[in-house]
Parts: C-alpha cells; structure tokens; sequence
C-alpha cells in the first residue's frame, strides 16, 4: 500500500460542506447524499466534497481538528504522551492533506495549518522511530505492539521495518553460526 492508495481510502471519510446551491438527494452505489439546500451544511463522503469543491459548488466546513488551537493542543499532548495519542480520525493526515491542498481557499492560515500538522507528524514519527529501534535492539522478538497507529505512518514505516528486521535476522543468524 502507498500514500495514494491511504489517500483514496480516506476520500470515503465523511465531511461538512456548506453547498451553494439547492437540489434533492443525489442516489449513490453507497447511499443516497443530501438532500443540498444552499447555505446549510451537510455531510458528504470527502471525494464528493473535492468534486463539489473543484465546480465552485460548496465551501468546507473546516473540522473543529483542523483548527489551529485544537492543532497545538493535539501537539502538546502528542509532547506529554509517552505512547501514541489517537488522533481525532481514522485518516487524519491523509485528510489534513487533502483539506490543505483542495480546500485551502477555506482554511483560516492555511499554512500555519499545514506547518502544524507537520510538526504532529514529526512528533509521531520520532516516537515511531524510537519504538521500532527499540524494537529491533532485542535480542529475540516475536511482535509488537503499536496503539493508536495511523494507516499512513504504517505504510510510510512498512518498507524500512521490513529490510531493518531482515539485516537483524541475518546478523544473529551469522553471529550464531560463528559462535558454533
């Protein structure tokens, strides 16, 4: 799985779009959306809202998570926590990225936004380094253990796990056929 792949699973993701326009329900393989009266906010999967979004038809209802201060508290916690914290979406940064590059015309400082949600991902991608290093320095293991890990961090780590865990299979292999 790559970042496309996490960023299309997101667009099913439901959000709030203030439509512009007014028009009955609109019958999908998944359900039906709407009905859209302009100015009221209604949800809608998230590659709805982009496709609204790009014909002019709606603006985001930006999610109260994508603010700037629920941003620097969720950083804070992120510093205070010794663990993960689970963040307010099953796809948080596929979303924020995709809120921040379609929708940025509707952010409130779009790119403080963006340099926060950036830092959040820093955060949680030291401790998933130091977790893993951690991890790989054991002697023997089995598994582990990672709460409150998102999809994307997953598929970002997957790749170098994999080769780091191989090198350390082959090195205890060598250093115990050397020690027979």
């Amino acid at each position: 799985m790559d970042s496309e792949i996490c960023d299309f699973l997101a667009g099913d993701e439901l959000i709030e779009v203030i439509p512009n326009f007014t028009s009955g329900s609109i019958q999908l393989i998944g359900g039906d959306m709407g009905p859209f009266e302009a100015g009221l906010p209604v949800e809608v999967p998230l590659w709805i809202g982009i496709n609204l979004r790009k014909r002019m038809k709606c603006v985001l209802k930006v999610p109260n998570w994508l603010l700037i201060d629920c941003l620097k508290d969720l950083i804070t916690l992120e510093n205070e926590s010794n663990s993960l914290l689970q963040l307010p979406s099953l796809h948080f940064f596929e979303i924020a990225h995709i809120v921040v590059r379609d929708f940025k015309e509707d952010l409130q400082d779009g790119d403080q936004v963006k340099t926060l949600i950036q830092d959040l991902w820093d955060k949680r991608e030291a401790k998933i380094r130091s977790s893993t290093l951690k991890f790989l320095k054991q002697s023997t293991y089995k598994s582990a253990q990672m709460d409150n890990i998102q999809q994307i961090e997953i598929t970002q780590m997957r790749g170098p796990l994999i080769a780091a865990t191989r090198n350390t299979e082959r090195l205890l292999q060598n250093k115990h056929s050397t020690q027979n």
